[in-house]
């Protein structure tokens, strides 16, 4: 099989949907997806049976989507027209912003033949409408220098916007969570958000440009526990949440109900959260990652009087 020499995930062409970019590949005759397409447990307790459950789970790799037989030539093509699109509305940074037409040549050249699913068309389409977009909206702030612009935009602009950053995201959004979270905390709940020009921006450095729409919202009970969740300022599809937990207190149901809510197609039970968990409190490492499916990845961090549990996307996540 044909390799990306970046991430060392499987390609057909020279399109990794990985790394979202033209990559150079190589040749292999094994697979080394370890890290992708299937759940992995660090305990030696999981029974094999769930670990072949997950196994079987993990290897689709369309996980359910439908294929569309659109050939990627269109997407090559609307790649050309969004730039084409976006230039009138850049002219300052002209160089930065925009690829060349020998380059949208080239990219389309390589898309031939290959197919997208529905989601990856959505993905796609997107993100070439935003990069269209965002050139026309006013930065609050911008920090020019020889080797870098970053611009910070303010947030109702971006909401107003409405199409992603370029952080990977959860499928679940804010709403969603905060329904389901209700009914994990029957009482009252305090809720603080903080959102800034400084956490929703442009950062552009060479070729590479990136955007970053964040918003943060702090959830507590005054109890040990409390949740910070951080969102997609425009989309509000979730980044990452984080469970802060003070003294030796566990709420497992609510660990192992999060990571439903987020992942639906998980396998674990609360079984098996808890010995991971165990394992990884009594690891005399600060840091432990002790859940990694293709979707989410969970992460235990000691911290002075408790711990920290991170939920974030997985490789497999866009």
């Amino acid at each position: 099989m044909r390799l990306c020499s970046v991430c060392d995930h499987e390609i057909k062409g020279k399109w990794c949907k990985n790394c979202h970019r033209f990559v150079k590949s190589y040749e292999s005759n094994s697979s080394i997806y370890g890290h992708e397409g299937r759940e992995q447990n660090v305990t030696a307790a999981v029974p094999e049976s769930a670990k072949a459950r997950t196994e079987a789970m993990g290897n689709s790799a369309t996980g359910g989507t439908k294929r569309v037989a659109k050939k990627a030539a269109v997407c090559g093509i609307g790649l050309s027209v969004a730039l084409t699109c976006a230039l009138p509305m850049m002219p300052d940074i002209i160089g930065l912003f925009q690829a060349s037409a020998e380059r949208a040549e080239a990219n389309k050249e390589f898309l031939e033949g290959i197919e997208f699913s529905e989601e990856e068309l959505k993905f796609y389409g997107d993100r070439m409408t935003r990069n269209a977009v965002m050139p026309g909206i006013e930065p609050a702030e911008r920090i020019l220098d020889k080797d870098s612009d970053v611009r910070y935009y303010n947030p109702e602009d971006i909401k107003e916007m409405g199409y992603p950053c370029d952080e990977k995201h959860f499928e679940l959004r804010l709403p969603e969570f905060e329904q389901w979270l209700t009914e994990q905390w029957t009482e009252e709940y305090e809720m603080v958000e903080d959102s800034s020009v400084y956490s929703n921006l442009c950062s552009v450095s060479g070729e590479n440009v990136r955007y970053r729409f964040a918003t943060y919202r702090d959830y507590g009970n005054g109890s040990e526990l409390s949740i910070r969740v951080e969102f997609d300022t425009a989309t509000e599809q979730l980044h990452s949440v984080y469970i802060e937990v003070e003294g030796g207190s566990a709420d497992i149901g609510l660990y192992c109900g999060l990571l439903k809510k987020i992942y639906p197609k998980t396998i674990w039970t609360e079984l098996e959260f808890t010995k991971a968990l165990i394992e990884a409190v009594e690891n005399e490492e600060e840091y432990v990652e002790f859940y990694n499916s293709k979707y989410a990845r969970i992460a235990y961090l000691k911290k002075d009087g408790g711990y920290s549990l991170g939920y974030t996307p997985g490789d497999g996540s866009m």
